[in-house]
């Protein structure tokens, strides 16, 4: 079994570890104020004003056109939008905090995605015949036989290429002919590596469908508020172990021009029967299908990294769409009366730099890769746990007094790339105003918050520098109004 690429993913996860839990300074604390007005504001709800749904309600059309520039005209604003209103008569507000896996979440996790194999304990350490294996390939690529590929390394680094081959050649010595299966401890306990004080984890590898597959679940490891559950049940053509980021997803132009295999039959449909499956096994409720889109996976990694960025959109050549393995990547959403969570690409990941010490809490996520096999990839991050409904029919602004908030606040908000002199002109296309639900977080509380809705404001930005060439950005939320409030929401940092 290969295991490099699994050994880097461990030694990234060690690597971008943060410090343990510090306590917040103490400062006047006002953001709980704002969030108790917030709650009054949506409550107050007068249903002799109610329509037969929201968008009536609203007063939301269906489309939304606008023109206008700022800053001296470096700035300009197309809207050519659909208005996406949810099919309900109204929308709750929900508090919401983090959700730590139990130990039977953990178990339901075992039994259906090892089928009743064991698991055993991440051996790090490589036999005598991989270590040769590896040399050989090194003393290729110092030969001049193949190109010189260290895990995205600097192709020309030679001096780089001398020190990995001295390496591997230190361990041969004393590397074991074969590896000594254990038994891995599948109720929580500490990890080995022990950041957070309080973590507890459950991790091992097991042979699932003739793959080696690996299970991590993990409740703080890096700080009290990094919860998440990973499954990887995959192979390159090459039968090495990889990571899910190996899969590069494909943008709906990517799909368009890319001519799909004939030995790839499996349907978005089928890929979400088989994903739903899976979640209803492991008892998730309360998700939504939040976009379906092409991953393939190919040996040759975009950019030549061994680990890329999870998600990460990269152009594949012909040739790699061609020989790739092909899968579905679905993500899914919580939903909440049937109106889903807003998917888009931040995180929740940033603090604020005066308030460094914070730990950060990331937006629930959920995603599985699924092909036809089956469920080749599962990655859970930050569930939520409900603790109450606020209000189910939250008093919410007209779409007119949204959009005055839009008009005024996008030049205000993207004004700063004219200011800092890294664009002589900016050009934004808005594409979809969509109203959804958002997690939002008091400022000095990072582990509970509100399920509130807001409008986002999708579209593209093209960047015009005052030297070198235009780029255009892919398709995100611009701007998130407080559908409640009417006030600015800084998605990165969740409030």
């Amino acid at each position: 079994m290969k295991k490099s690429l699994l050994i880097l993913f461990v030694i990234v996860m060690v690597a971008v570890s943060t410090a343990g839990c510090q306590a917040t300074p103490e400062k006047e604390i006002v953001i709980q104020k704002d969030i108790e007005q917030l709650i009054e504001k949506a409550i107050a709800k007068d249903d002799t004003q109610r329509g037969a749904s929201l968008a009536e309600n609203l007063n939301a059309p269906a489309t939304y056109t606008a023109s206008f520039d700022g800053y001296n005209g470096d700035l300009t604003v197309n809207a050519d939008a659909i208005v996406t209103v949810p099919d309900s008569d109204d929308i709750s507000v929900m508090r919401v905090s983090k959700h730590c896996f139990t130990q039977e979440e953990a178990d339901k996790m075992i039994d259906v995605f090892l089928q009743g194999a064991t698991l055993y304990e991440i051996d790090l350490s490589l036999t005598r015949e991989e270590i040769q294996e590896k040399l050989v390939t090194y003393y290729a690529m110092r030969d001049g036989a193949i190109p010189i590929n260290m895990d995205g390394e600097n192709p020309d680094d030679v001096e780089k290429l001398e020190q990995i081959i001295e390496y591997y050649e230190s361990l041969l010595a004393d590397a074991p002919e074969t590896n000594e299966l254990i038994a891995a401890t599948t109720t929580f306990h500490a990890p080995a590596t022990l950041i957070n004080p309080d973590a507890q984890v459950i991790d091992g590898t097991a042979a699932v469908n003739g793959k080696v597959a690996y299970l991590y679940i993990n409740n703080g490891f890096f700080n009290e508020n990094d919860i998440e559950a990973t499954y990887v049940n995959a192979t390159t053509q090459m039968d090495g172990n990889y990571n899910s980021s190996h899969y590069t997803l494909l943008s709906r132009k990517d799909t368009a021009e890319a001519q799909i295999p004939e030995s790839f039959t499996m349907t978005e449909a089928e890929a979400q029967s088989v994903a739903e499956d899976i979640l209803a096994q492991l008892g998730i409720a309360d998700m939504a299908c939040a976009g379906i889109r092409f991953a393939v996976m190919s040996d040759e990694i975009p950019g030549g990294n061994a680990v890329a960025d999870a998600g990460k959109e990269a152009a594949l050549s012909p040739e790699q769409l061609a020989n790739g393995k092909w899968a579905y990547s679905l993500q899914y959403q919580r939903a909440v009366n049937g109106i889903p969570v807003t998917l888009t690409r931040e995180d929740g990941n940033s603090v604020e730099e005066e308030n460094s010490v914070s730990v950060p809490w990331p937006y629930e996520r959920l995603e599985l890769i699924v092909d036809e096999t089956g469920v080749v990839y599962f990655h859970y991050l930050s569930p939520y746990a409900i603790r109450e409904t606020v209000t189910e029919n939250a008093s919410l602004l007209d779409f007119s007094e949204i959009i005055s908030v839009f008009e005024k606040m996008l030049p205000i908000t993207y004004g700063y790339l004219d200011e800092e002199g890294t664009a002589d002109e900016l050009h934004v296309k808005i594409t979809e105003v969509r109203l959804g639900l958002m997690r939002i977080t008091e400022q000095n509380s990072r582990d509970s918050g509100l399920l509130i809705p807001v409008w986002d404001f999708f579209g593209t930005t093209t960047v015009i520098p005052d030297e070198g060439e235009s780029y255009t950005n892919e398709i995100n939320t611009l701007l998130t109004i407080n559908a409640i409030d009417g006030s600015v929401i800084d998605r990165s940092l969740g409030y």
